[in-house]
């Protein structure tokens, strides 16, 4: 074989390859981390309360008293492990969305593309969102956060691969599937599911007039389960602890949308910044090219307009940053941007795509890319998720960088997680075996930072202490100063 055709052929295995290669080098941390997960504040919170009222007690009380959110109420007194009292099965939590993380990519690459790319393109999209999630603390291992907020974003790859089945087969089987998820989504969180409907009413809007009515039932649908959410008056009760300043409406609402147009755009340029997405769209540009010229993809119909779909994403971005500016006048939790990046990677993806396809159908040909700058790209990728900001030169510093994964295998490696793990377990130890009513625990010795949402305080008074001190079934539980003995 000439030398020409064997460089050829390496060039396209390892093309091949390197998609799912990146993804398990990125689950794998995330997957071992699960298991030094613990709780913290409202997972037990969720779980105290709970306790001794029945499933459909608890979820009218939240509806009344605390929030309308009915899907993420259902979950964390319905199959949350602490609410059943089952501490050690914690890890559970943050491996089913990991789990439905996957599916959900799975499901939606495999509506939108044919059988060979459905896997490449599976891992492509992972890797993307694994690699700068915002918190994977607040995201995966805090029980709460993550059920309320990325397991909405899961779930929403699966809705919208739904929507593209329906939109290409006419299957009522699809609608009703999609009607099945939009109502589930429109009860995890506020945000999620205003900009999911935001989608649906686009497609009312762009849907010709004959194929219009089974869009309108679910927006329809969609717009009546977010009233029901909304309209629960333990909003009203929640939103009033919250302490901010009060302004006339006029400038709240001008300031918000300053404030959150800023802070969306230093998003994208962190996102941007390490030119992780950059790099991997132009390793993509040919192979875009390439499925560009194969008319029955179901992903054709999704990407016809290029300028629309960035608009869409871009807006989609501005109006997520929108509403905890509006209300609280601070920008949206950690966990929110997880949702908020996760649908951010889809669209900006899916809009590379649509420009490139457009390129093509307008008869004019790629560029090609040569063989050295996939192969430069490709050598340079891992450096790129491997780097760390230790500006100092210290050896503390080390696998501090930029990105989730590379902490992640620092919190790992380093032992940080497990010695996390060894003190959040003495301390349930200590409390199960203390007969005393007021206990006093010993400060966690590290915080890993892909792992460690809150602690409770050393003021037993606090609503997080007293949820940690009702699940174990004491009347106070406080952290010690650093130089006390347990």
């Amino acid at each position: 074989m000439h030398p020409s055709s064997v460089r050829r052929f390496l060039l396209s295995r390892l093309l091949r390859a390197w998609p799912l290669l990146g993804v398990a080098c990125c689950l794998l941390p995330l997957f071992v981390l699960a298991f030094r997960s613990h709780p913290a504040l409202d997972d037990f919170g969720f779980a105290g309360a709970s306790r001794g009222q029945s499933w459909w007690a608890f979820q009218s009380w939240e509806y009344q008293h605390w929030q309308g959110t009915y899907t993420t109420n259902a979950l964390l007194t319905g199959i949350n492990p602490l609410a059943h009292g089952l501490l050690e099965y914690y890890w559970l939590s943050p491996l089913l969305v990991l789990a439905a993380l996957v599916l959900g990519a799975w499901q939606l690459c495999r509506a939108l593309l044919n059988p060979p790319h459905r896997a490449p393109a599976t891992a492509l999209l992972l890797m993307l969102v694994l690699v700068q999630l915002p918190s994977p603390a607040e995201g995966l291992y805090w029980l709460t956060g993550a059920w309320a907020y990325l397991l909405s974003g899961a779930i929403a790859l699966s809705w919208g691969a739904q929507l593209v089945r329906a939109a290409q087969t006419r299957s009522p089987l699809h609608f009703v599937a999609a009607g099945m998820l939009t109502v589930v989504l429109m009860g995890t969180n506020f945000v999620t599911a205003a900009l999911l409907a935001g989608l649906l009413l686009l497609l009312v809007l762009r849907s010709k007039a004959g194929q219009r009515a089974p869009w309108l039932v679910l927006t329809a649908l969609a717009l009546v389960c977010l009233g029901v959410a909304v309209a629960a008056p333990g909003n009203v009760h929640r939103l009033a602890t919250v302490q901010a300043p009060q302004l006339g409406l006029g400038r709240q609402v001008v300031l918000a949308v300053c404030k959150a147009g800023v802070a969306a755009t230093y998003s994208l340029l962190n996102w941007f910044g390490n030119g992780l997405l950059l790099a991997v769209t132009l390793l993509l540009v040919p192979a875009m090219g390439r499925l560009a010229l194969q008319p029955t993809l179901a992903l054709q119909r999704l990407t016809r307009s290029p300028w629309l779909l960035s608009a869409v994403t871009l807006g989609l971005v501005l109006a997520a940053f929108l509403p905890t500016y509006l209300t609280v006048q601070l920008p949206p939790p950690p966990r929110l941007r997880n949702v908020i990046y996760l649908l951010f990677v889809v669209g900006w993806l899916l809009s590379a795509y649509a420009w490139v396809a457009w390129w093509v159908q307008q008869g004019h040909v790629l560029p090609p890319l040569p063989a050295y700058v996939r192969l430069a790209l490709l050598g340079w990728l891992p450096l790129a998720l491997a780097t760390d900001h230790n500006t100092h030169l210290t050896h503390a510093g080390i696998g501090q960088g930029y990105t989730a994964v590379v902490q992640a295998y620092r919190d790992w490696l380093s032992g940080d997680a497990a010695r996390y793990d060894a003190a959040q377990r003495a301390r349930y130890a200590t409390l199960r075996a203390t007969a005393a009513p007021g206990v006093g625990l010993p400060p966690l010795p590290v915080q890993p930072v892909t792992l460690f949402y809150y602690d409770i305080s050393a003021n037993s008074t606090l609503w997080g202490n007293q949820a940690y001190a009702q699940f174990f079934g004491k009347k106070a539980v406080w952290v010690q100063p650093p130089s006390a003995k347990p």
